[in-house]
């Protein structure tokens, strides 16, 4: 099994796949000129991530930018249950350290972050560094614990012509992998680089609207505290909520004969009369 397989293999078993996937309507006249996270991974399990995003609007007039965070996972140990990040903004600023205007919203299986001044539009080149920390995103094995991060999401209507990640933890990764392009995607990044406590990753690639940008890294047992997911029911459909049990189906096709009577009744009485008088 190649490297990139076998990590592949391992997101599967701790249910790395999106609840609700969202499909990406490309937008055109801007693009993010490069993307940076800087991720830190405490001993307690949290993490801590700014992210450097600049874009250039051109001659466009915009409001700014929405940055769609995936915080609620599929988990395939229990069909009714949901795996979510728990995620805190601690604050959006511009290149001088102003605060940008911004509000937050759970949006299906993300996170969003709509960041702007509905009364005041930008153009050009604008930089906003988003920082947060989110808990119950490491994964816990027999012989070691794991970060399967998606560092950009797959939700950017426009090109990221640049996106890296430095990576940080008390202690040495014992591996490290990535992966860019399309979601799903097992092609390898750029490049990965050793720095101080970490390894920096480069995507190596245009990333186009919809493609993914994810970092992998293993610690040894017992740096930080074990991970636990943290689960939450899912949302039921409705016809969840009826069991397919043989009083149900006998209710249903009661229900189902009597409606074809009522219509064929109201036809043989009503029908009937109304062509009497045409």
């Amino acid at each position: 099994m190649t490297r990139a397989a076998r990590w592949v293999a391992i997101a599967a078993v701790v249910a790395l796949s999106l609840v609700l996937g969202r499909p990406v309507a490309a937008d055109e006249g801007w693009v993010i000129e490069s993307f940076d996270a800087q991720i830190a991974i405490q001993r307690d399990g949290r993490m801590l991530v700014t992210e450097t995003i600049d874009v250039d609007f051109g001659a466009l007039e915009k409001h700014g930018i929405f940055r769609d965070i995936p915080t609620k996972y599929a988990w395939p140990q229990g069909q009714r249950k949901l795996r979510v990040y728990q995620l805190q903004v601690l604050s959006v600023t511009d290149a001088q350290g102003r605060a940008w205007k911004y509000e937050t919203n759970g949006n299906e299986a993300y996170t969003e972050i709509k960041i702007g001044d509905a009364d005041r539009t930008v153009s050009g080149r604008q930089r906003y560094r988003i920082a947060y920390a989110v808990q119950g995103v490491l994964n816990g094995f027999a012989d070691h614990d794991e970060l399967f991060w998606n560092v950009t999401g797959s939700q950017w209507p426009v090109q990221i012509l640049a996106a890296t990640a430095t990576l940080r933890a008390p202690a040495a990764f014992s591996r490290t992998d990535c992966f860019a392009g399309p979601v799903g995607s097992t092609a390898s990044c750029g490049g990965i680089q050793n720095v101080a406590s970490g390894a920096a990753f480069t995507s190596g690639r245009v990333l186009q609207p919809g493609d993914d940008f994810t970092v992998v890294a293993g610690l040894p047992k017992g740096v930080v505290s074990e991970p636990r997911p943290i689960l939450e029911d899912r949302p039921r459909e409705i016809w969840e909520f009826f069991d397919l049990t043989p009083l149900w189906l006998g209710l249903a096709a009661i229900v189902a004969v009597g409606g074809l009577v009522l219509v064929f009744r109201h036809w043989y009485v009503v029908g009937r009369d109304d062509r009497a008088h045409e």
